[in-house]
């Protein structure tokens, strides 16, 4: 039960993060998009409005993350951690032999991966298979740490696991920050329309990204097949 309600808790400060990290993405992202266009296809004030609201949004996640880190919740949250670690909230399963009870937690975690690589296969609605994606990486990046996590005890397949995973996480964030650049970019180029702003470059920018996520998932569909189906085919 304390692992439980530990779990929404750490969902919560990582997505307390996660908003503050996408937005600093967002502003260097800019400033590089910007900078390798031909100055003759950058129409009307787009830098200016880019760099404006980025900084709105990175100022305004920031703001969150340091109430947040403030707050009574996040100490709660150190200290169920502290637990954790010193070993007030171990399970039955402590009791267990680490070469027995490890090598089943990692083929859960390989096992949960494969279901979410098939709900974002079975979504077709475009929002929901690039969430469905997000979730995937989520997976895979708990993969990898649960094979690290045992590696001593079975090295080479847990390498192989590792960098399997390794390489979707990677790939789908490269995909995310697409996604969020994106979302950003059809905001932007929404509030440039109603000022009267030329708003050709936000539609080249957002076509440039669609084709940045399309080669990324061209990569994550050769990556997920070197996800095995256990440790033991890794």
């Amino acid at each position: 039960e304390a692992h439980s309600r530990l779990r929404p808790e750490l969902s919560w400060i990582g997505h307390t993060l996660g908003a503050a990290r996408d937005a600093e993405v967002m502003i260097a992202w800019a400033a590089a998009v910007l900078q390798s266009e031909r100055v003759y296809l950058v129409l009307g004030p787009i830098a200016d409005r880019m760099e404006r609201q980025f900084r709105l949004d990175s100022d305004e996640a920031r703001s969150v993350l340091r109430d947040a880190l403030d707050s009574s919740r996040y100490f709660r949250l150190l200290d169920s951690v502290d637990a954790l670690a010193s070993g007030e909230l171990l399970t039955s399963l402590a009791d267990t032999r680490a070469k027995d009870a490890l090598p089943e937690l990692v083929n859960r975690r390989i096992a949960r991966l494969r279901r979410a690589m098939h709900l974002a296969d079975k979504a077709r609605d475009p929002s929901q298979h690039d969430l469905a994606l997000h979730e995937v990486r989520k997976e895979a990046k708990k993969v990898r740490y649960a094979a690290q996590l045992i590696s001593p005890l079975r090295p080479k397949r847990t390498k192989r696991l590792a960098t399997a995973a390794t390489a979707i996480q990677e790939v789908l964030g490269t995909h995310q920050d697409s996604v969020v650049a994106r979302q950003a970019l059809l905001r932007l180029s929404t509030d440039a329309h109603n000022a009267g702003e030329n708003t050709f470059t936000y539609g080249r920018l957002h076509a440039i990204e669609q084709a940045r996520a399309e080669d990324s998932e061209a990569e994550y569909e050769r990556a997920i097949r070197r996800i095995p189906k256990s440790l033991d085919t890794a």
